[in-house]
This record gives C-alpha cells, structure tokens and sequence, in this order.
C-alpha cells in the first residue's frame, strides 16, 4: 500500500516537472526567464507549532467550507492557498471526514485554475486513500501536490496567480495557528509566526498593482492588510510576540480572509 502511494506522489510531483520541461523547450535558449516576483517561503515551517498542540485542540479548528466571494481567478487562486493551509490542518488533526471535504473542494475548483490533472489524481488516487488513514504520507503527497503546483505556476508565467495562492495559504496558516497560540499563550509559541513571508506578498503585491496600472480597491486594501501583519510582526522584541501583537494578527488575517471568502 505505501509502494503505491509512494508512486502517486511521484506522479503528482511529475505533473509540474513536465509541464516545467515542456515550457523550456519552447524558449530560443532553452532557459527559463528570469522572474521579477519574489519566491514566497513556504508556509511549512509554520506548522512546527503544531508538535507543541494537542490533536484535540486542533480538532476544535473552524475549517469551514471555502466559498470565493467572486468566480474570479484571483479569488480563487486565494482559496485553493486556504485550502492547501486546511488540509495540512486537517492532516494533523487526523480529521478525515474534515480531509475528505476538502479534497472535494479542491477537485470543484481544480479546472478553474487550470489545474485540471491535480483534480483527477486527487479524485482517482488520493481521495480513497484518505480512507487508509495514513498520516504521514497524506501529509507529504499533499506537500508535494503544492511543490508541483508552484513549479507548473511558474513554468507557464503564472507568478500573479502563484502569490494569491501563497497569500491564501499563509493567511489561513498564520490565522489559525495565532488562534491557536492565543488560546494558550507563551513566548516560546507565539516566536512561530515570525516570519519574512509577509515582506516578500507584500512585493509581489504591489508589484502586481504597478503592473496591472489600474486602480484595484480589492487589490489596495490587500496590500494594507499585508502590510498591517507585516508591521505587527516587526514590531516584536527578542523575535517573539505578546499576546495583545498575536491577537492582532488574528483580527488582520480574519479581515484578509473575508475580503476573498464569502462568510
């Protein structure tokens, strides 16, 4: 059973990697351009935090259904990066009905970014696996399933899409693990949310806007509110938040989500 599951992340991994490939060969110089959008880090070093939390604190997580305010492909990209943070949560919490969900969530969703292929091998491969209850492994084929996303991302010159998607993944991640530490505070875990992320969306943000040269009320107040969490998290001392700082980066992260996410 690990034999064949192993071979499902290495297909899914495959899937970015060949699309990678093919976009190379189609250059003059067989290169890839260089990009202007920072690589945003991934938002899996946050989840060490979770070594130091009880399954049954993070079995109490809100992760409700993820609804785009707007059939729109930012809004969506924003809510397949939520999704990619929630099933990692939902992973860690052993949650598998919670798992199942969101699986099916990203397979309603998947054609609409283009991303077709990961929908069926979720669908096809991954979905009746969950039943298996294998965590570890679920774990990293649905990492894997990200790292492939990113690189097709990239290939293809999609870097405005990509950073919506780290957007959504890191403003889930950061919400729900500052909620988490607010529940039950020390120093030690609130030095978790540390982290240059915001600084780098915060470029690729506004490198967008310069770019789009319109004037984008969504677009302003996202950049606000990246900024806002950025600030927060420079302003700690020792590299480590009080309680009032974490509780702030819940309220930001919150009102982040709900300009992408219906309610």
């Amino acid at each position: 059973m690990k034999t064949r599951f192993i071979i499902i992340l290495l297909l899914i991994l495959a899937l970015g990697t060949f699309s990678c490939t093919k976009k190379q060969s189609n250059l003059p110089d067989e290169s890839l351009k260089v990009s202007e959008f920072r690589t945003i880090p991934s938002f899996k070093a946050m989840f060490l935090a979770l070594d130091k939390i009880e399954e049954t604190e993070l079995s109490n997580l809100p992760l409700t259904k993820i609804i785009p305010a707007q059939n729109d492909t930012l809004y969506l990209a924003f809510a397949w990066g939520v999704l990619t943070s929630d099933a990692q949560l939902a992973i860690a919490s052993k949650n598998q009905n919670q798992l199942t969900s969101i699986t099916d969530q990203f397979i309603a969703i998947a054609p609409q970014l283009g991303l077709t292929q990961y929908g069926y091998q979720l669908r096809d491969a991954v979905k009746p696996e969950i039943k298996n209850r294998d965590w570890l492994l679920l774990r990293e084929v649905f990492y894997a399933m990200q790292t492939s996303v990113d690189t097709l991302m990239l290939s293809n010159g999609r870097e405005k899409e990509l950073t919506f998607i780290s957007l959504g993944s890191w403003t889930e991640t950061t919400n729900q693990i500052a909620r988490l530490i607010a529940s039950d505070y020390s120093t030690e875990k609130s030095r978790t949310l540390m982290t240059n992320a915001w600084q780098d969306l915060a470029f690729n943000l506004n490198l967008i806007l310069n770019k789009d040269k319109i004037t984008s009320p969504l677009l302003s107040q996202t950049i606000e509110l990246v900024h806002k969490i950025q600030n927060t998290l420079s302003s700690g001392t020792a590299e480590a938040l009080t309680l009032e700082q974490v509780e702030t980066i819940v309220e930001y992260t919150k009102t982040l989500k709900e300009l992408y996410l219906e309610s």
